[in-house]
């Protein structure tokens, strides 16, 4: 399976030309979030019709930058993976944004980061999908040395133990790292031209940091 990743698109469309090949020739493309800068459902239903002229296998999250209608339309075109699991070729695609979270474990239910556990149980191979990376790791390390991601995302991923974990939000942390038997990849904004391929097997066979 070939995955192309992408993050931090913020509006920004003009270099999905230039990665049309790459794009067109992928089995699935993976948006980690912040698709929009600040808009909505309009402002996302126009980034993914551009894209889905190149391809229409599109799964994605939204990031701290899209609005709630961003989650509204992801929803209702069937690509969100937020609270969700999607089944591609024997891969368990799944994802959270934690911004989203209307359930929070204080009400008395279960927190959205249960919920995704919950949902790849059983899974022979998952692939899981955050905006915000997992914390203390070099796919969230900011410049000075600071980190930007998550730890409830990292305890998540060590407990579950995906093949393939994709985020984004740190721009200046493009790159990958591993969690145990987890291959972490963030690919960098896509709003400069950056992307990645990922060739997954029984595990991630390669990951290609790819700028156009």
């Amino acid at each position: 399976m070939v995955i192309i990743a992408l993050s931090d698109i913020h509006s920004e469309t003009r270099h999905f030309a230039a990665m049309a090949e790459a794009l067109t020739a992928a089995d699935v493309v993976l948006i980690a979030g912040d698709i929009t800068h600040f808009g909505g459902a309009t402002g996302a239903r126009e980034i993914i019709e551009e894209l889905r002229l190149y391809n229409p296998s599109i799964l994605a999250v939204p990031g701290n930058c899209d609005g709630r209608g961003v989650q509204e339309y992801l929803a209702r075109e069937g690509l969100s993976l937020h609270d969700r699991r999607v089944d591609i070729d024997g891969v368990a695609f799944a994802g959270l944004c934690r911004w989203l979270d209307d359930e929070p474990a204080a009400s008395g239910g279960p927190d959205m980061y249960a919920r995704a556990a919950a949902s790849l149980t059983g899974a022979r191979r998952a692939v899981f999908l955050t905006h915000q990376p997992a914390y203390g790791t070099t796919v969230d390390t900011l410049p000075g040395g600071r980190h930007g991601g998550n730890r409830e995302t990292r305890a998540l991923i060590e407990r579950i133990e995906p093949v393939l974990a994709v985020s984004g939000h740190v721009h200046e942390a493009a790159g990958t790292d591993r969690l145990g038997p987890t291959t972490l990849v963030n690919p960098g904004p896509a709003r400069r031209g950056r992307y990645a391929r990922i060739v997954l097997s029984e595990q991630v066979e390669s990951v290609e940091l790819c700028s156009v």
